[in-house]
């Protein structure tokens, strides 16, 4: 199980397996194998598999026991099957028969790499993960109180941040792979400059490599750096103050839009958002909707309700982040966009313009599963130029944050970096200046040489840029 599990982490991640740690996206790689699946199939599988387990271990221990009660030795043959284990065993303590120090065999061993990971990576600090991140908390309220956090010159502009599903520098960094990709982004300049709106772009790093995206959500919101799974999930016992919580206290409706939730989700409501718009709150599988693996609904739907329910109503300004979906492995289905945004709130809009054939865990090595992924992201921009659009027609001052989560999957020669984009896009002009003084560029490429800047700085650096 181990090595399976090591295997994964470094074909997906290229990192090694962090028991304790990883322990935690169980969950999480089930939904990715079996969300696609009513929950009666989920639970039958479930079942299937386990049952399937105990019929096997029940066999083999019926056919040992009948051959050693028919042996004229029993107690022999219980000596030898235990002599065998001890082998399996030494052959799992890697290079036993290349070492001749005991301790080194015992060393080598996949358990014992596991075990030592876990403590050291614990031992970092003697206090452990819970004391680190309160170190850290405090380190960025310290900074937080040299300056004001009002937000008040954003001039009262909605805020959207939006992370895109799998969005990396590789798409930048490799233009002969991404060459499609790389021909669309003029076409996506004018379309954002023909709805009144201007950019510029960045790199920036998130804290993981090939999936693990909520670490990347909470580290952006709460502003100070978050290393794995397990301390993005002890965060939420924290009594940090989160980015939709300065919102909050500027006057703004905050809203986290996840259409891949398909559960409340009582602890997310440390964040502080004032209302949450995921997929268990919408009907769209029940109005016949085609459902999108992983994401369920595609981005333009929820954007669409998001625009409809809050943002069209709202007499407040709004901060919204948005997690897209669409562009999540394996790729194998692309969502059309529409145009005519009236139609994005019937789910019956949604019939794929292309499907792929590419397997839930082989896309990895499929040779078409790259042309999946950039029409996917393709897809996804497209979208929230759309709703940038939206916004305009809606007559609302709006800054959208779009930037990647984590490198994708896939090109994995390429990947040979964390960074990810990030555009900056406002129909208020005078609100990128901020972001040109930092470093970024106008339009949405970045040059080859920029150098990224850590996703936790996000939030202090919009704290003290727009405060005042």
């Amino acid at each position: 199980v181990l090595r399976v599990a090591e295997t994964v982490m470094h074909s997906f991640m290229h990192r090694e397996l962090v028991l304790h740690t990883d322990v935690l996206m169980l969950e999480g790689g089930w939904r990715y194998l079996a969300g696609d699946r009513p929950g009666a199939c989920e639970w039958s599988i479930v079942a299937g598999v386990g049952l399937a387990l105990i019929v096997l271990w029940v066999l083999l221990a019926w056919a040992v026991g009948r051959v050693f009660r028919a042996a004229a030795r029993p107690g022999f043959g219980y000596g030898v099957l235990l002599a065998c284990q001890a082998m399996v065993v030494a052959l799992w303590c890697e290079g036993s028969a290349r070492h001749s120090v005991p301790s080194r065999i015992v060393g080598s061993s996949m358990l014992n790499r596991t075990l030592l990971q876990a403590a050291r990576s614990l031992s970092d600090r003697p206090w452990g993960y819970v004391d680190l991140l309160a170190e850290r908390q405090y380190a960025a309220e310290q900074e937080r109180a040299r300056h004001p956090t009002n937000l008040q010159k954003l001039g009262g502009a909605d805020v959207y941040v939006a992370f895109v599903e799998s969005y990396g520098r590789v798409l930048f960094s490799n233009p002969d792979r991404a060459r499609q990709f790389t021909e669309r982004l003029p076409v996506f300049a004018k379309a954002l400059t023909d709805v009144g709106f201007a950019s510029c772009s960045s790199f920036v790093r998130p804290p993981v490599l090939g999936a693990e995206s909520q670490v990347s959500h909470a580290e952006l919101l709460v502003g100070f750096r978050l290393d794995n799974y397990r301390q993005a999930d002890l965060v939420l016992d924290t009594t940090a103050k989160a980015m939709p919580r300065f919102f909050h206290d500027a006057g703004y409706h905050a809203v986290s839009v996840q259409p891949k939730l398909l559960v409340e989700w009582p602890r997310g409501k440390f964040f502080g958002f004032d209302q949450d718009l995921f997929g268990v709150h919408t009907t769209y599988q029940q109005d016949g909707g085609v459902l999108y693996h992983w994401a369920h609904a595609p981005d333009q739907y929820i954007l669409e309700l998001l625009l409809r329910d809050v943002v069209r109503p709202s007499k407040k300004p709004v901060f919204a982040q948005f997690i897209s979906a669409s562009s999540h492995s394996p790729f194998a289905m692309v969502a059309p966009y529409l145009t005519d945004w009236s139609k994005a709130s019937d789910p019956r809009s949604f019939t794929p313009v292309r499907r792929y054939d590419i397997g839930l865990v082989s896309y990895i090595t499929d040779p078409r599963a790259v042309q999946a992924y950039l029409e996917t992201i393709d897809y996804s921009l497209q979208t929230l130029i759309g709703f940038a659009g939206e916004l305009a027609r809606a007559g609302r001052s709006a800054v959208l944050i779009v930037l990647g989560d984590h490198q994708p999957p896939l090109l994995v020669q390429e990947r040979k970096t964390f960074d990810v984009p990030i555009h900056v896009w406002s129909n208020r002009k005078e609100l990128l200046d901020p972001f040109r003084m930092r470093g970024f560029v106008a339009g949405l490429v970045p040059p080859p040489g920029t150098v990224s800047f850590r996703l936790e700085r996000v939030l202090p650096r919009l704290l003290q840029d727009f405060s005042k």
